[in-house]
Order: C-alpha cells, then structure tokens, then sequence
C-alpha cells in the first residue's frame, strides 16, 4: 500500500536560514504475497519554499536560537503547517554555524518542529552529499551514467561530492565561503576567517580588521579564494574521466546574477561569485549552475534524507517513539558475523 509522507528540510546556515516542506509517496516494491519492502519515489513535490532569511547572531557572534526558532515557527504559520502533520525530515546546521557553541541546543529545539522521524545533524559530509542530491546532481549521474561533482559554496565552507552513474564516490569541504571576510555597514572589515587569514599571508595580501580596504584589494583577495577552491575541487586525476561540474550553494546563486553592489551582503559573496566566473572561463571548464541553487541543501533535507527500512517482526511499544537516535557509521573490517563467534 502506498502512503503519502509530509517532510521538511530546516537548514540552518552561516549566512541564511530557510525550510521547504516537501510531499513524499512512500510505496511497497514487493508483491502482496512477500514481505513489504517500502522506498521513497522519486517524484516528490516541493509544497512551500520558505524565503531566504539571514541567520540571526547574537552579539557575541553564536547563532541567537530564539530568533531561529521564531523565524521557523512563524514559516509553519504562513505555509498553514502543525508541527504535528509533519512526518519526517531533517532540521541541520551547515557551515561554520555547525561550530557555534550553542549548534546541539539548537537542533535538539528544532527537531520538535519536524516530526517524530527527524535526522537531526550538523556535519560537513553530510551537507555536501545533501546538496548534491537536492541540486540534482547525483540524480543526474544516476540517469546519465556518468560523473557529476557538485561544489557548493556557502557563507562559511565550500562542500563538495562526486557521484558515478548515482552512486557516492567521495565528499569533503573547504574552509573558504562567501564570508571569509565580513564588513560592517559602513564597509570596514569586521573579521576575516582564519583560513583566508593563512591564504593571505602566503600570498602576501593585507586586510586587516578595522579598515576599510581599496576595491582593488578586495578583488585580489577573492580571486586568490577563488583559486583555493578550484584547484581542490577540480579534477586532476588523469586516470578517471574528469566529471561534470555542478555549482550550488548561494555563492553559486551570485554566479547567475551578479549584484551590482558589491558589499549588499556585507561579505564577500558577490566578489567571489564574480572571481570564480573568471576563472572558471580562463580555465576553459564547462560548469551547470543547479536550478535551485541557494536552495540545494535543504531541499535535499527536505526530500532526499528520508530512507525506510524493511518489514519489522517484533517492536515492544512501550519504547516507543525513539527520537533524536545518532547515526553511526559502522568501519570498515571484519563482517558482524565473524564478531559475534
């Protein structure tokens, strides 16, 4: 028997902070004389797309978690959502946000408004697989039979993926996003990210917090993140077929349509975003802006986290619901079986 599924995807982010509810059709691939097997189709429907919000700070720089926690709540309202019809889905903090001492307190509030299957998590894997699959990346793969590598950039990290014909070849992030270097409204540096701060001083480039930098220096400055993120997200092993690129990410967003003002975001998203599409093209490299591409990671919250298991023979009730369980990644080594003789 087939069950329609209401999900969401919370994505809490070093730079913006958004939900997508999301219907799932859950159905049994086994006939009625076998035991179910249930999966997720692949036709999911996006329901409501919140609007991009920037993530409220407090005045010490960690994530103020009552303004999150409102801006969600009043989310549910406008998309006339109870937190009770929600069935499943993922409420994650991405980028540097992951880091801020108050991210597990967070979390643990946010998943009482996403259902009684939620994941839970904060991880840089796990963002950069979500966003492959939420801009289509890995689905694309999958159809095509090829490499894809979806590179997305935030606020805080660059998240990075590759599939082959659907399936996870690898993931990993980089230091380096949109605010590697933040200003205050006036244009003056409030802060520069230590890994830019490391980059910069190789480089020999000088911005220091409290001044306000010449444009000339700001464009020097994201040209060399620029090229930090490309010569490590890029392939350069001969031995396999270079894969398709995807971008994601709201720094991606910025590569379609440039701002004018430069400084609108008070980082420096749309310089990076203006370097990268330089030396994308000076390498000569064929790239897909993915269609949601500030979106990616949540909707991949939103609509591709959701896994069911197989039929269950015995549950005791009064154990029941489990919530808010961690996810652990069994190593690789000897089979289960040889462990249990």
């Amino acid at each position: 028997m087939n069950q329609e599924l209401l999900s969401v995807g919370i994505d809490v982010g070093t730079t913006t902070t958004h939900l997508v509810f999301c219907l799932l059709r859950a159905e049994n691939t086994r006939s009625a004389s076998q035991i179910p097997r249930q999966r997720i189709a692949g036709d999911s429907q996006i329901l409501y797309r919140s609007p991009v919000h920037f993530t409220p700070l407090d005045q010490d720089g960690n994530i103020d978690a009552v303004a999150v926690y409102q801006m969600i709540e009043a989310e549910y309202r406008k998309a006339s959502i109870e937190p009770e019809a929600v069935s499943c889905g993922a409420a994650i903090i991405t980028g540097e946000s992951a880091a801020r001492r108050n991210a597990a307190a967070l979390i643990a509030e946010l998943s009482r408004l996403a259902g009684d299957f939620v994941a839970a998590s904060a991880g840089a894997e796990l963002e950069s697989i979500l966003a492959a699959r939420g801009s289509g990346a890995s689905s694309y793969s999958r159809r095509a039979g090829c490499r894809v590598r979806n590179i997305d950039i935030g606020g805080g990290t660059t998240n990075a993926a590759t599939f082959l014909a659907g399936e996870l070849e690898n993931a990993w992030y980089l230091d380096y996003g949109g605010r590697f270097i933040r200003f205050d409204e006036d244009g003056v540096v409030a802060s520069v990210s230590a890994s830019a701060e490391r980059l910069f001083k190789e480089l020999g480039i000088e911005i220091n917090c409290g001044e306000k930098p010449r444009e000339c220096l700001l464009v020097e400055s994201a040209n060399a993140v620029a090229v930090a993120i490309l010569d490590a997200c890029l392939d350069s092993d001969a031995d396999q077929a270079q894969p398709q690129y995807w971008f994601s990410g709201g720094v991606a967003e910025l590569i379609k349509k440039s701002e004018k003002n430069k400084l609108v975001y008070r980082d420096m998203g749309v310089f990076l975003a203006d370097a990268l599409h330089r030396e994308l093209e000076r390498r000569g490299i064929s790239y897909k802006i993915a269609d949601q591409a500030i979106r990616a990671t949540v909707i991949g919250a939103g609509a591709e986290i959701v896994q069911l298991s197989g039929h269950t023979v015995f549950v005791d009730e009064a154990l029941l619901p489990l919530k808010n369980l961690p996810l652990l990644r069994v190593p690789q080594g000897p089979s289960l079986s040889s462990l249990l003789k």
